[in-house]
């Protein structure tokens, strides 16, 4: 019992294992950001588009060329002009590119915060403690952990993550719809 005690106190007092545990934190912190940044929000961008895109073409398509019967839509037509609408949009949206600029910033400085936080930190535990601290094998060992577990990761992402649909592909459609109709009414 005795054994178990001193094992917990000496883990609750070592240096090295806070060390290595922020430092694991911050590795996986880094990795996320990174992986979000290059990776996971183009991807997710491009899987957006695309669907959209899709949906354009089928459902869209079929349920408004069906219209082009109807003598009243021609009369809808020459009130609205699609060139001005489509060069309205056509601009990037500001907004959009703002807030998601400003999180790419925040991630990358947070980062830089956390690192230099966690210099600040082994100085600091070096000369209180007093204690030997040994930052080159936790490096290594959290960055050989992080190269098998950004494998995993991204090859998580690419081949599983990549493939889920988070919405139906008819629900714009039925949503575009359903806002026409109440405008038409």
């Amino acid at each position: 019992m005795k054994n178990n005690l001193d094992i917990i106190k000496k883990t609750f007092i070592d240096v090295n294992f806070y060390t290595n545990l922020y430092l694991h934190s911050l590795i996986l912190f880094i990795f996320l950001s990174i992986l979000f940044i290059t990776f996971i929000s183009k991807v997710s961008t491009n899987a957006f588009n695309k669907e959209i895109s899709e949906l354009a073409e089928k459902q869209i398509h079929n349920n408004i060329s069906s219209l082009n019967k109807d003598p009243t839509i021609n009369n809808i037509k020459k009130y609205l002009s699609f060139d001005k609408i489509l060069k309205y949009y056509d601009k990037p949206e500001i907004a959009a590119k703002y807030k998601n600029d400003g999180i790419f910033n925040t991630l990358l400085m947070l980062n830089g915060v956390l690192c230099l936080f966690f210099i600040i930190l082994v100085l600091i535990l070096k000369y209180l403690t007093n204690t030997e601290l040994h930052i080159k094998d936790i490096l290594i060992e959290n960055t050989c952990a992080f190269l098998f577990i950004g494998i995993a990761e991204y090859y998580f992402f690419t081949k599983i993550a990549m493939k889920f649909i988070p919405v139906e592909p008819s629900f714009i459609t039925k949503e575009f719809i359903e806002k026409i109709k109440i405008i038409l009414k």
